[in-house]
């Protein structure tokens, strides 16, 4: 008798708490989506990111790639550059400022 009164109340438990733990994990896919890449061109890079480009210490490097990364409510260019063999990557906000 004592066993089934214990698994009444697990049983009652686990239905209780089922719609939490569904929640969360709903709330975990929503708030965790991967980042949305797309290649842009120097060109396409805004006024900004341009600027702040050309008065970095990366100014004489040439960019090999550039990446507007989207995830979540953020966004922000990832810039590669070359020079000689040596190669460098920089984060930079659409409005110029280096992550």
């Amino acid at each position: 008798m004592k066993i089934l009164k214990v698994s009444f109340v697990l049983m009652f438990a686990m239905i209780l708490l089922s719609p939490v733990f569904v929640n969360a994990a709903d709330f975990r896919l929503v708030n965790f989506q991967e980042a949305v890449k797309s290649e842009v061109t120097v060109e396409e890079l805004p006024e900004a990111v341009t600027k702040a480009l050309a008065e970095s210490e990366w100014a004489d490097w040439t960019v090999s790639a550039a990446v507007l990364v989207k995830e979540d409510s953020a966004s922000y260019y990832q810039i590669a550059f070359v020079k000689d063999d040596s190669k460098k990557e920089v984060k930079i906000s659409p409005e110029g400022k280096l992550l």
